[in-house]
């Protein structure tokens, strides 16, 4: 099971759910109020400020990704290859449904996860759509910049002001998982 980084208390979705910063480092909800200095929240491992929205630090986006990782109850390990392994994590991509064994999982602003090659296949229908001339009678399309509908909620990021990074909770859970997979093979 996943656990945050401060307290080392156990992500769960419903009550300790894993809080994303404007940094993109994952802390447990409590974690982040305890963490809060005024109007940001500062963030203890490279100390950037994420503002605190108006309703509050239960505003700010979860990092759904670990909160569907599945590492307990896994079948044995030595019987799994490594694709397999991480797709029994629970954890895929939701465009392609393919696991981020081989892809590097990307946080979008709302705080779902997606494939680097699924975001870079979403920036290039948004930049074909907007090459598309006006149909006749119709006025232009107004341009729309560099902006994608996260497929989860259809929230839209930005790619010009909202940063779009690894989503390095997942990534570490990730590793941690494979690593104890090996230990397992190595015994």
């Amino acid at each position: 099971q996943t656990a945050c980084p401060r307290c080392g208390s156990a992500y769960d979705g419903d009550h300790l759910p894993p809080t994303l910063l404007k940094c993109h480092h994952t802390f447990c909800c409590e974690c982040v109020a305890e963490m809060q200095e005024g109007s940001y929240v500062k963030c203890m491992s490279c100390h950037l400020h994420t503002p605190v929205p108006e309703r509050g630090i239960g505003a700010l986006p979860k990092n759904y990704a670990l909160c569907e990782f599945e590492a307990d109850g896994l079948p044995d390990l030595r019987r799994m290859d490594t694709v397999s392994f991480v797709e029994a994590l629970g954890v895929v991509c939701p465009v392609c449904f393919e696991s981020f064994a081989g892809s590097t999982p990307l946080v979008l602003a709302c705080g779902h996860t997606v494939c680097n090659q699924c975001v870079n296949s979403m920036i290039d229908m948004q930049v074909r759509k907007e090459a598309l001339p006006p149909q006749p009678g119709r006025p232009a399309k107004p341009k729309l910049g560099s902006r994608i509908h996260c497929p989860e909620c259809r929230e839209i990021t930005d790619l010009n002001t909202d940063d779009v990074t690894i989503n390095y909770g997942l990534q570490k859970a990730m590793a941690q998982a494979l690593a104890i997979k090996h230990q397992e093979e190595a015994s």
